[in-house]
């Protein structure tokens, strides 16, 4: 049997890092959400006029969202209906 032992010298050393890394996935995730409600909210001849299927939204919501850190703050984009 081998038994492992690991000494945190300093815990909260990581614990900002860790938050961090919390809040960005949490921000991607309700930014895809945010996302994905909208596109689905649109008329299937709209989604068609800008490219999109309804099957391609939660790929397209995803990858918006995971774009650039700076993109999270800005708006995606500005639809006209």
């Amino acid at each position: 049997m081998t038994d492992i032992t690991i000494h945190f010298s300093n815990i909260s050393f990581g614990t900002p890092r860790i938050a961090a890394l919390l809040g960005r996935s949490l921000r991607r995730a309700i930014m895809a959400r945010s996302i994905r409600c909208t596109l689905h909210a649109l008329p299937d001849a709209v989604l068609r006029d800008i490219g999109l299927t309804r099957g391609e939204i939660a790929l397209v919501a995803d990858q918006l969202a995971s774009a650039e850190q700076g993109a999270a703050t800005q708006p995606v984009c500005t639809i006209l209906v």
